[in-house]
């Protein structure tokens, strides 16, 4: 383990140096006071005469917010991690590292970990404030503790496949190729999950949909993480028709099939990457 540390650390001064995680902290921190701003100008309804347009208001910051994060997470998890190893490939850092007794999977390993863990402290972050913020403009509207377990776990195996698919495509893509793919595979995703929710049950759209879902689950992780995030099972709205109604909320499951595609994209990465010849 003491290889995935050092390969760890390096890639955390690489970002570092190359400005990295300073821009995603500063771009954070302007999007958090813009937030606390905006939240701050709506009006407050009378939950005695008018609790809907309260809901209806709180449901569009949440969603503001979801918005914000998984905007971020896909940028980590795509510009950034894309790049890994084709551009230690191109400026030769990658022989450099491989001359050292460090194995190929260690190598794979301590990159896609040190992206992990730094979603693992940002994200949970940053939602944490914005929930404050939140909460403080809306008093009662704060989450249990396992609603809120459950909101991070969906957010964060949604964050991590999106990263191991860039770091996977770096291995056999160049940079803008890797990325590039990954992000169209997301949107594309997005967009087809989108117009299944509006077609009729059985149709082609749903079929193709379903096999879309189960090679890259991030629309359903993300769909789960907003479930959450509003309250869950303990909110009556969301089990109910309407603009905010969810007639059959994503299955934690999800989260568990998330992880065994996680072990499984990175054992595929390490397997490529070990095949390779440089």
């Amino acid at each position: 383990m003491h290889n995935v540390r050092l390969i760890i650390i390096m890639t955390w001064k690489e970002l570092i140096r190359r400005k990295t995680l300073p821009i995603l902290v500063g771009m954070t921190m302007i999007f958090l006071i813009i937030f606390d701003l905006e939240i701050r100008q709506q009006p407050l309804y009378s939950v005695a005469t008018n609790p809907l347009a309260n809901l209806t208001t709180l449901f569009g910051d949440k969603l503001l917010a979801a918005f914000f994060i998984n905007l971020f997470m896909t940028f980590i998890g795509i510009f950034i991690v894309a790049g890994f190893i084709a551009n230690d490939v191109e400026n030769g850092t990658l022989f450099v590292i491989m001359a050292r007794p460090i194995k190929r999977w260690q190598l794979i390993l301590g990159k896609w970990l040190a992206i992990a863990l730094m979603e693992g402290l940002y994200l949970p972050l940053v939602v944490l404030v914005i929930q404050n913020v939140i909460s403080s403009h809306f008093p009662g509207t704060g989450l249990s503790g396992k609603t809120m377990v459950q909101l991070l776990v969906a957010f964060l195996a949604e964050s991590w496949i999106v990263s191991i698919l860039a770091l996977l495509g770096s291995i056999i893509l160049p940079q803008v190729a890797a990325a590039i793919t990954v992000a169209l595979a997301f949107v594309g995703n997005f967009i087809l999950d989108s117009i299944a929710q509006f077609s009729p049950q059985g149709t082609w759209v749903h079929r193709l949909a379903f096999l879309f879902q189960f090679l890259l689950p991030t629309d359903k992780l993300y769909q789960r993480a907003l479930y959450e995030w509003n309250g869950g099972s303990s909110n009556p709205f969301l089990l109910a028709s309407g603009p905010l109604g969810v007639v059959q909320p994503v299955s934690f499951g999800i989260v568990i099939y998330a992880a065994f595609y996680i072990v499984g994209a990175l054992w595929l990465a390490c397997m490529i990457f070990n095949r390779l010849d440089f």
